[in-house]
């Protein structure tokens, strides 16, 4: 039985007891959120781009606006545009694949319906992968070809917990994405075979439904699924397109790179078999740069069969603020700790919390693999 079984059965026969000690034992104290970074990140959450110089005079305006009592969506949504503007969206470049990379160009071209009249074409496209496990090479494959990276609120995993909410938010984006300096971007709403079937019939009328406003201002949409003969991809096929995706070193490359140049120094430790020493080589290597005078501090966050994206976000969040209020000034080394029963969607889980976002908080990121 593997430590993690045996460390939670262990823990419910001592729950009773544990109970009966509660009171003995001091609660942590909670983390002090500032403020004025939690607004920071929320921008970040928005464009990878920020002008942090800023920040501070627009969250005096909204939070004055607050308190005249504006109503806060229209308050919230009306500074974020007055502070992003509609300029031309931030990019995060990549090297494009080289001239004998394998399917290095696709086919996400609109084509406009009639070029004498100006009827812009449909910027709508749909595929299926040739497994599940595929859909991530594909939606990466993307964004590697166009020599960038996704940007927050470009792509969307669907999930089981997935609302038709996010759903519409992300189709807003894509059609009023000329003005806003995003009719470059590819939307892509990935993992539609999660989606249940009415999921997927309210996917398509909502999408129809905001189809009849026009297409003027749109950029692309891209929907993947992992599985053939889905209600979107039947009701959608005039849109369907082939999408093989790049080779696997190309894009390891491009991630490469990536990690490198915009989200922080990486490091992947791996081991064929439990007790290998990953977690001693990750300390180890903190410990000697603590050792040379280095100011880091260490945190390690857990990542099981039952983490999500939010989960994960959360506990790097609460590292880094944890870490913060020991000393503001030392660099975090982050140990990402995949168990040995690897959760099914874990690939995509760090392709969402690290890519798409810029996590600032983390100078130093260590992920461990079993």
């Amino acid at each position: 039985m593997d430590r993690f079984v045996a460390e939670d059965m262990q823990q419910q026969r001592t729950g009773a007891s544990a109970s009966s000690n509660a009171a003995a034992i001091a609660a942590p104290a909670p983390v002090q959120l500032d403020p004025l970074r939690e607004f920071t990140s929320m921008l970040y959450a928005i464009s990878s781009s920020v002008n942090e110089a800023a920040v501070p005079a627009a969250m005096e305006v909204l939070r004055s606006r607050l308190a005249t009592g504006d109503e806060l969506l229209t308050a919230l949504g009306e500074e974020l545009e007055s502070f992003f503007g509609r300029s031309e969206a931030a990019k995060r470049s990549l090297p494009v694949p080289g001239p004998t990379a394998m399917n290095r160009a696709d086919m996400l071209i609109a084509i406009d319906d009639d070029e004498t009249a100006g009827k812009k074409g449909l910027p709508l496209f749909v595929c299926a992968t040739d497994s599940v496990g595929q859909v991530l090479d594909v939606v990466l494959s993307v964004y590697v070809r166009r020599g960038r990276l996704p940007e927050p609120g470009e792509v969307l995993f669907a999930t089981s917990l997935t609302s038709m909410e996010e759903i519409e938010l992300l189709f807003r984006r894509w059609l009023a994405a000329s003005a806003y300096g995003r009719s470059g971007m590819v939307f892509c709403l990935a993992d539609l075979h999660v989606l249940s079937y009415t999921q997927q019939c309210g996917l398509v009328d909502r999408l129809r439904s905001l189809l009849s406003g026009g297409v003027s201002e749109a950029a692309t949409l891209l929907l993947v699924s992992g599985r053939p003969q889905q209600v979107v991809l039947n009701q959608l096929s005039r849109h369907s397109v082939d999408l093989p995706p790049l080779q696997s070193s190309e894009l390891k490359s491009a991630c490469a790179v990536a990690f490198a140049t915009h989200v922080g120094a990486t490091e992947a430790v791996s081991s064929c078999i439990n007790g290998g020493g990953k977690s001693h080589r990750i300390m180890r290597e903190v410990a000697e740069r603590q050792a040379a005078g280095e100011q880091v501090l260490y945190a390690r966050v857990p990542v099981r069969e039952s983490t999500t994206p939010a989960a994960l976000v959360a506990l790097l969040a609460a590292s880094s603020e944890r870490c913060r209020s020991a000393d503001a000034s030392a660099s975090l080394a982050v140990h990402v700790d995949i168990g040995h029963i690897i959760p099914a969607a874990c690939n995509t889980m760090l392709f969402v919390t690290l890519l798409p976002l810029l996590l600032l908080s983390f100078h130093q990121i260590f992920c461990l693999f079993s």
